[in-house]
């Protein structure tokens, strides 16, 4: 069974979603690989910085799951723009 154009539609902006934030979270990882400081044989990055590397990560990792989840609940391709019981009467963008 085939997917319609709305139904691509909506799958397409969760993958772009995912994509988005998957890609933030990478280069979040790459700015903390070149934080690490050169102490001699044990390199290692300072606590403050690892501490806002982690709180950047766990905000880029948020933003992620919380714009899927708000992608998520519309479903366009159902009958009269009908979704849980509620009805669209305007698109959210």
């Amino acid at each position: 069974m085939g997917l319609t154009s709305a139904q691509d539609y909506y799958a397409s902006n969760i993958f772009y979603v995912i994509a988005l934030g998957l890609v933030k979270c990478s280069v979040t990882c790459f700015v903390a690989s070149l934080t690490v400081k050169d102490t001699g044989p044990s390199r290692h990055v300072p606590r403050k910085e690892k501490l806002a590397l982690y709180g950047v990560l766990a905000a880029c990792v948020g933003w992620m799951i919380g714009a899927a989840v708000v992608v998520g609940l519309l479903c366009p391709w159902m009958s009269a723009h009908t979704c849980m019981g509620t009805v669209w009467t305007a698109p959210f963008w």
